[in-house]
């Protein structure tokens, strides 16, 4: 079983491919806090950036040598044209350097579409009504992108599936770079459940 796997998310690039060639749209998210679910409720691809361990690529970053490792792989990923296929990324800020590299992206114009997610620190009702906004925010944008309305029982239909989705972690851990399919990386939760992450507002950013 951990060869199959194994197997497959060494072809994870080529099978992303493959779904862009047969007309899907791969939205990438850089962490966990990013609402995935909202991506698979307005019909596209939910893949999670991770790091390929490989020194090449963060030479290749042209990010200072002290920076987060992850955002230097990720960045050197980008200019080696590994994510070639990514229609948009969501970027949801765990640390200085994955929140700056947003806006070295959304600047070189990466990906065709940046959104950059931001939860509240706090789980309260003030909390709870903001998140809400920016997460109906959000989907609407996604919908623009794919042409898909989110609707409620669309969200929950991508809901159950994140929670029937057997979680395999992400990240270092994984020595890999994208996962991709309907099955979510990491530890899927409901959207708008999230209560962890930077306290300011959410923003967003798209190119055309």
């Amino acid at each position: 079983m951990i060869a199959r796997f194994k197997d497959l998310f060494d072809q994870r690039h080529e099978k992303a491919r493959e779904l862009k060639q047969g007309g899907a749209k791969i939205i990438a998210s850089f962490y966990g806090l990013a609402p995935r679910e909202l991506v698979h409720a307005a019909g596209m691809v939910p893949v999670q950036l991770v790091e390929d361990r490989d020194s090449r690529y963060e030479a290749r970053s042209g990010l200072l040598p002290y920076l987060c490792g992850m955002s230097k792989n990720l960045a050197g990923q980008i200019a080696a044209g590994v994510l070639d296929y990514v229609d948009g990324v969501m970027v949801s800020t765990v640390c200085d350097t994955n929140r700056h590299i947003f806006d070295v992206w959304v600047h070189q114009k990466a990906f065709p579409n940046h959104w950059l997610v931001r939860a509240p620190t706090k789980h309260d009702e003030a909390a709870v009504d903001y998140f809400t906004r920016e997460l109906r925010r959000l989907a609407d944008e996604l919908g623009r992108v794919s042409g898909t309305r989110v609707t409620d029982d669309g969200l929950r239909t991508s809901i159950a599936l994140a929670r029937a989705s057997p979680t395999t972690g992400s990240g270092r851990r994984s020595r890999s770079s994208t996962r991709t399919g309907p099955c979510f990386a990491g530890s899927p939760r409901p959207a708008g459940r999230r209560a962890s992450g930077p306290r300011t507002r959410s923003t967003s950013s798209r190119q055309p």
